[in-house]
């Protein structure tokens, strides 16, 4: 006898719900009555991880933002509400198909931190080798993926997209949101990007990331060597221990043109939650966001740099023209 085919669940039903979640949100907030850059973050934090990642995004917008907002919008990129360890055994049991204590000799059930996508928490692996094992949300990808095709729904339908001629297509914008996160939701492929970032910066002395344990690494669990340090932003801390944090920022931001103009492979999320000062060496974490540059382009932001040492202002208008995307005459 044929097996009856799963039913699947109703999106609609789904959709109509959390419309309804999000209505709810805001109307708690009183979003109508006017909006403060608090109320902007609190909101977000409220509606889940799709509108944390837009706040992350935004609060690096300065040329769309005031000051005010990207500076609260800024402080979501701090802890998010952890994920109950429960479910963390749940994720990793789904991976592993075995209990974690078959896998860690021990697994810290406080997070070291959390994020709206993830989580981390601190392990020993069977030879006493200290590791962080990131876990994924539960659900994340089905959560996230809604509330992308909710809003793009809401944006068609108050035509907010590239053709009313604004300065933000609202709907390029989701797109890339939502290209972006389905990289963050893949931990093979951040393993990968790390592999390909050390081997890009192996010839840096003072650059490093941490070592990425593949044997234990899955789509939704990530094992990588443990690292400790100081934060790049605290310069107080980094004085004491005889660190120079003008010498810091020089080597960072050498780096980072060189990961842009030579390797064209660059770090996309380079806030100071992901780079920690260690022996001497500055360890760049979190791979999720890469970006990559075409030869072309690589070219481009290299003579910019350029004329930038040089005060050349021409050279550099001629490149951000012709990097970027216009219409028409440009004054």
């Amino acid at each position: 006898m044929k097996a009856a085919p799963k039913k699947q669940p109703d999106k609609s039903r789904s959709d109509v719900r959390r419309l309804h979640e999000i209505v709810a949100v805001l109307t708690r907030h009183g979003a109508l009555r006017g909006m403060t850059p608090e109320k902007l973050r609190r909101i977000a934090e409220d509606l889940g991880p799709t509108f944390v990642k837009m706040g992350q995004i935004l609060s690096m917008r300065s040329d769309m933002l005031p000051a005010a907002y990207c500076q609260e919008l800024a402080r979501l990129r701090a802890d998010a509400a952890p994920m109950p360890f429960g479910e963390v055994r749940t994720v990793i049991e789904e991976e592993y198909g075995a209990r974690p204590e078959t896998v860690f000799a021990s697994i810290d059930e406080t997070p070291l931190g959390a994020a709206s996508m993830a989580q981390a928490h601190l392990a020993r692996l069977a030879d006493g080798t200290r590791v962080v094992v990131k876990v994924q949300r539960q659900g994340i990808h089905d959560t996230m993926a809604q509330d992308i095709r909710l809003l793009r729904r809401v944006v068609r339908l108050l035509h907010l997209s590239g053709e009313t001629g604004g300065v933000l297509d609202f709907d390029a914008m989701l797109r890339e949101l939502w290209a972006a996160a389905q990289q963050e939701m893949d931990f093979l492929l951040e393993a990968r990007h790390a592999d390909e970032f050390r081997a890009c910066n192996r010839d840096v002395p003072t650059v490093a990331c941490p070592r990425i344990y593949h044997e234990h690494t899955t789509a939704r669990v990530l094992v990588m060597e443990y690292v400790d340090g100081l934060g790049l932003d605290d310069a107080g801390a980094l004085r004491r221990a005889g660190y120079d944090p003008d010498a810091l920022a020089a080597a960072l931001a050498d780096n980072y043109i060189k990961q842009i103009i030579e390797d064209g492979f660059f770090h996309a999320d380079p806030h100071t939650g992901n780079l920690r000062v260690r022996g001497g060496k500055i360890v760049w974490l979190d791979f999720g966001m890469m970006g990559r540059l075409s030869p072309r382009d690589r070219q481009l932001c290299r003579r910019a740099v350029y004329a930038m040492a040089r005060g050349d202002a021409g050279t550099l208008r001629d490149v951000v023209l012709t990097l970027g995307v216009h219409d028409g005459r440009v004054d």
